[in-house]
């Protein structure tokens, strides 16, 4: 599944998307934060996480198809 980035996500990656092999939620986010150092943590802690645009949570009992895109979006400041 393709996995995108923005801000500090991008910063924390180096790249703006990866292709990863995950089956669920809770599996990417433990795959991200093995990749990972600790402020990839810190972002998924306060991060929304979209799954072909639906907000999901590590918990959510959903299923992640090769063909998927998952976006990791940290807190945005407005104004």
């Amino acid at each position: 599944m393709r996995v995108r980035f923005y801000a500090v996500g991008r910063e924390i990656t180096g790249v703006d998307e990866l292709e990863l092999e995950a089956t669920t939620m809770h599996e990417l986010r433990a795959l991200l934060l093995t990749r990972f150092d600790a402020r990839m943590a810190r972002l998924l802690a306060i991060a929304t996480m979209l799954h072909n645009g639906v907000r999901r949570h590590a918990e959510d009992a959903v299923m992640l198809a090769p063909g998927d895109t998952v976006d990791v979006l940290p807190p945005f400041a407005g104004g």
